[in-house]
């Protein structure tokens, strides 16, 4: 699957200006709501440099992945679930997960 978000798109609350690309970042990570998914982030700014222009995740993609994560809040309370409420061991998590499509 492949998602594309654009991060603050519109105008600058302070100056009004539109605010121009900063940067498009590309990650992987693997979800259980989505499966393997590459998302391009794309990062505005504010044209005219104000205090406002800072640059900062999107909202849906820090409510799937933590920072510098590829994988899913869902997988981590999953295996999490798995391994101390039904004691099972990270080899059989791991092939329950295959099966269903997710590698880790």
């Amino acid at each position: 699957m492949h998602v594309v978000l654009d991060a603050n798109e519109g105008t600058c609350p302070l100056c009004g200006v539109r605010r121009q690309v900063q940067k498009t970042v590309a990650r992987q990570g693997v979800s259980l709501a989505l499966g393997r998914v590459v998302i391009d982030q794309t990062m505005r700014t504010c044209a005219t440099g104000c205090v406002s222009g800072k640059v900062g995740r999107a909202p849906q993609l820090a409510a799937l992945f933590p920072v510098r994560a590829t994988v899913g809040y869902d997988v981590m309370v999953h295996v999490g679930l798995e391994r101390f409420t039904r004691h099972r061991q990270r080899d059989e998590i791991r092939a329950a997960l295959a099966g269903e499509g997710i590698a880790l």
